[in-house]
């Protein structure tokens, strides 16, 4: 994946931040980028910025998550790399139009829901995770994951962190064609805490100057994007192979989590998925 001329690149969470930088510059080398964000008015401006599209979706609603999918495999025919950038930290407790808990599926069910409907279109490419140092301290209990049980905040989101890790491996095996591979792109000034409330957000501001900036973060990930061989199943903190959490490899977890999301996202329009 060195060269990128050419190559359609998908990023979500691609409307600000990390996302946002990376798009440019897989422009920059010569991408196809197709950004992917919440916000209509800021996706536009960002694809407008760099002569790629947008498309427009809510992780909160799984059956938006669908129609993007099927947008995106209408339009494109192939994708070369995904870049799965989206997350978001929720204010403990809260729960999805869906019934889920919103860190769940916002960062875990939402975008393996994404992924497994862009499969067939992903043979051959790339998937490029941002996933966060927090996973290595979580645990996960499949049969009641997505259920809201009074974790705080921190604590809903590394396990959301941990088991999309998780998935993405899963998918990675039953589609080995694809190469997937995640990361911690550092501790990021952006917005990514614009929906925490209370001290947890008065201490995320009052870190702002101490951090890296999205720039930082979107090198990283557009390096792996382009990495020639050997991070198939990786985990990098930064930019350095890293320790994940041995939970990243556990075989029979993922087939509990990949039953666990299919149960959750049943009933939706989907393709099969088996």
């Amino acid at each position: 994946m060195s060269e990128l001329a050419g190559a359609t690149v998908v990023v979500t969470g691609g409307s600000s931040g990390v996302g946002a930088e990376a798009a440019r510059m897989f422009a920059d080398l010569g991408a196809r980028v197709t950004v992917v964000g919440s916000s209509a008015a800021r996706v536009a401006a960002v694809a407008d910025a760099i002569g790629g599209t947008g498309r427009t979706v809510d992780f909160t609603r799984l059956a938006d998550v669908v129609r993007l999918a099927a947008e995106l495999r209408d339009d494109l025919g192939r994708i070369d790399v995904l870049a799965a950038n989206a997350g978001r930290i929720d204010p403990a407790g809260s729960t999805t139009a869906d019934g889920i808990e919103a860190n769940a599926q916002v960062n875990a069910i939402a975008p393996w829901l994404l992924l497994r409907e862009l499969a067939p279109v992903l043979a051959g490419g790339r998937v490029v995770g941002t996933s966060s140092s927090a996973h290595l301290r979580a645990t996960v209990e499949p049969q009641h994951y997505g259920e809201a049980d009074g974790t705080g905040w921190m604590g809903a989101y590394g396990r959301a962190k941990l088991v999309s890790g998780v998935l993405l491996r899963e998918f990675g095996r039953r589609h080995p064609g694809t190469t997937v591979v995640d990361f911690h792109p550092g501790a990021i000034s952006s917005g990514f805490d614009r929906s925490l409330t209370g001290f947890a957000k008065l201490a995320a501001r009052v870190a702002q100057p101490f951090l890296d900036k999205p720039t930082d973060g979107a090198r990283r990930l557009v390096a792996l994007a382009c990495a020639d061989q050997g991070v198939d199943g990786r985990y990098y903190d930064r930019a350095k192979p890293a320790a994940g959490s041995p939970l990243l490899a556990d075989r029979a977890l993922a087939a509990a989590l990949w039953r666990r999301a299919q149960e959750l996202t049943r009933g939706l329009p989907t393709r099969d998925l088996a």
